[in-house]
């Protein structure tokens, strides 16, 4: 939990463009996930993305699954694909909350989802189906969001 309560207080500075510094963080949830081996989650998509900023600039918004996965384009300048981000994973597990620390190296559509691959920093994930998982990301760059990843007009 300290590590989650962490990730949350470091949430890395973006610019909008001008003088307008904005930190973000973005939120997948849900009450199923599907963890298949050390690498890939399964995750529905039964509603969006949770987008986030921090203090003074609280904002919010919401991504679709298109969106959510255009931020590892392998084609866009500053994609998470040539950065991939730092995330915390939650789950809950006889009445527990567990968590795992990851890096995430890239995120596919599934039929009735996300996909995530990645590398497990801290932590174990176990197999099979997981409740009440949450995935924390953080280190939305400004070039994610000015470069034609997502529309904010």
């Amino acid at each position: 939990m300290k590590t989650l309560l962490a990730l949350l207080l470091l949430i890395p500075s973006l610019s909008w463009g001008g003088s307008d510094k904005t930190s973000w963080l973005l939120v997948h949830t849900s009450s199923t996930a599907y963890y298949e081996d050390n690498q890939m989650i399964n995750i529905p998509l039964s509603k969006d993305i949770f987008a986030f900023s921090d203090r003074p600039n609280r904002k919010y918004l919401y991504l679709n699954a298109k969106e959510f996965i255009s931020l590892w384009d392998i084609n866009k300048e500053g994609s998470f694909h040539s950065d991939p981000p730092n995330a915390v994973i939650t789950w809950t597990y006889n009445k527990q909350i567990q968590e795992a620390e990851i890096i995430i190296d890239n995120v596919v559509s599934t039929e009735n989802g996300v996909r995530y691959l990645f590398r497990i920093i801290t932590g174990q994930i176990p197999k099979g189906e997981l409740s009440n998982v949450s995935i924390f990301i953080d280190n939305l760059s400004s070039s994610n969001l000015t470069s034609g990843f997502i529309d904010l007009a």
